[in-house]
């Protein structure tokens, strides 16, 4: 629970492996923060979606020692489908699978609309929606201008 509503988590990698000479992690989480207005009966999502990596140790066809990390975070209302495998050399010839994973982002959001629909709330869009929307829309303005401009700049 938040100050003002909810948030719905949802662990999709929370790995780590090691071979011979390397260690590699994976720590990726899709979280919807919902905002509750009661006076209203409405609720806003706004999706964050984070993922870190990092790995140390030899990689590389010339070995030569890495350590390095990445992290991605994005916010707002976002639209992921992911699959994604991770395999690892095993004993011989074989390998196996460390870290597998799939994910639609619009299930969480399902789950939480479906759960207000029935309770009588409706969805509004969050303010970074809106700033998105505005965004595209000031975007499309400027384009048809410059457009007009040149198309129509050559006659008299």
């Amino acid at each position: 629970m938040t100050e003002d509503g909810f948030a719905l988590r949802i662990d999709v990698a929370d790995t780590a492996w090691s071979g011979l000479l390397k260690t590699v992690g994976r720590r990726g989480v899709v979280e919807h923060r919902v905002v509750l207005d009661a006076d209203n009966r409405s609720l806003q999502i706004t999706d964050v979606c984070s993922d870190v990596r990092w790995e140390v140790g030899v990689a590389g066809s010339v070995p030569r020692l890495v350590a390095r990390a990445q992290k991605t975070r994005t916010w707002g209302r976002s639209w992921v489908v992911m699959r994604e495998w991770t395999w690892r050399p095993g004993a011989g010839v074989t390998s196996r699978t460390v870290a597998g994973r799939r994910l639609a982002s619009a299930e969480g959001r399902a789950l939480i609309r479906a759960a207000a629909t029935d309770l009588g709330w409706k969805e509004r869009a969050g303010l970074s929606e809106r700033v998105g929307i505005v965004a595209a829309l000031v975007g499309a303005v400027i384009v048809l201008a410059v457009g007009s401009a040149f198309l129509g700049g050559g006659s008299p």
